[in-house]
This record gives C-alpha cells, structure tokens and sequence, in this order.
C-alpha cells in the first residue's frame, strides 16, 4: 500500500508539479492547524489556526479544481467560507 502511494506521489510530481505542490502545502498546513489546537487548545491564539486552516483549505480546493473532482472541491469550499468567517471573528 504504501509503496503504491510512494509510486503516485512519484506520478504526480513527474506530470502535474502545480497539483501535487497545492496538495503537498494543503495537507502540511491542514495537519499543522490540527496539531497546535489539539496540543495547545487553551493556549494558542486562534487567529493562527485559522491562518493555518484556511491555507490549507484554499490549497486543497485549488487542487481539487486542478483534478477536476467535485466533491472534494465543494468539502474544501464550504471549509474555505466557514475558515473566512472564524478568522474575520477572532481579528
């Protein structure tokens, strides 16, 4: 299984750099905003984790336009308007 997504992680970067580059800063970002409110979750202002999450959703959802797959642009939409609203809320 994994060497399977070793080989199309390897595709990827080989046919569609610009795709796997928003996927790539999409995840990191995504993963980084989950991992600060869930160590740090009275601590951290949440102005970063939106940050964080709304890079993240935005990224994801380019990509998703790039690979021409509807729902999980749509998922990424509706995250990317709901990451907007917190943001505006904690500034």
């Amino acid at each position: 299984m994994f060497n399977q997504l070793v080989e199309q992680w390897v595709k990827d970067w080989k046919y569609q750099k610009i795709t796997f580059l928003f996927e790539l800063v999409g995840t990191l970002s995504s993963i980084t905003a989950s991992v600060l409110i869930s160590l740090y979750p009275n601590t951290i202002n949440l102005l970063w984790i939106f940050i964080f999450w709304l890079i993240g959703s935005v990224s994801l959802m380019i990509s998703s336009y790039l690979r021409r797959i509807a729902w999980p642009f749509l998922l990424m939409a509706v995250y990317t308007m709901f990451n907007i609203i917190g943001l505006f809320k904690t500034i």
